[in-house]
């Protein structure tokens, strides 16, 4: 009788052990879900009293396939532009990177080929800062590469 409270003692404590594991797993990936934007603009070249704007929206959703992978859409509209793209988020411990899926079926405009990585974001300090891939910003002074740029909402 004692070698089985013993066993059951060291079972439970195993399982309990593994669980705090799992936990400690769980946490070091960042949660990514949520909607991020940013906004940027620069004089017209056509005419300097008029100014470009674009703005940038990812929509960051749970797959249910895992918990490390997103469906993400990003819109970008702006300055004779209007684009959707249907992506994919890889997270790892600290970076989420956006990877191109799919256009829209009305697409006009093709330039990303499937699997092209666009960006990657990173979880820092309190601030999501943004590497810039396959997608670049419209206004040169916004290729900073590690600089904030989308803002969680």
């Amino acid at each position: 009788m004692d070698s089985k409270l013993v066993f059951m003692a060291i079972l439970g404590l195993s399982l309990l052990m593994s669980s705090c594991n799992l936990k400690n797993s769980d946490t070091q990936t960042p949660n990514w879900e949520g909607a991020y934007s940013f906004g940027e603009s620069m004089p017209s070249m056509e005419n300097k009293q008029d100014t470009w704007r674009w703005q940038y929206v990812l929509k960051v959703n749970s797959a249910p396939e895992s918990s490390q992978s997103y469906t993400v859409e990003l819109d970008i509209n702006g300055h004779k532009t209007e684009l959707s793209l249907d992506c994919i988020g890889m997270a790892n411990a600290d970076s989420l990177q956006i990877i191109f899926q799919d256009y829209p079926p009305d697409a006009e405009q093709i330039q990303y080929n499937k699997g092209d990585l666009l960006l990657t974001l990173y979880k820092k300090d309190g601030k999501v800062l943004t590497y810039w891939r396959g997608l670049q910003p419209n206004v040169e002074e916004n290729l900073v590469q590690g600089k904030a740029y989308f803002n969680h909402q």
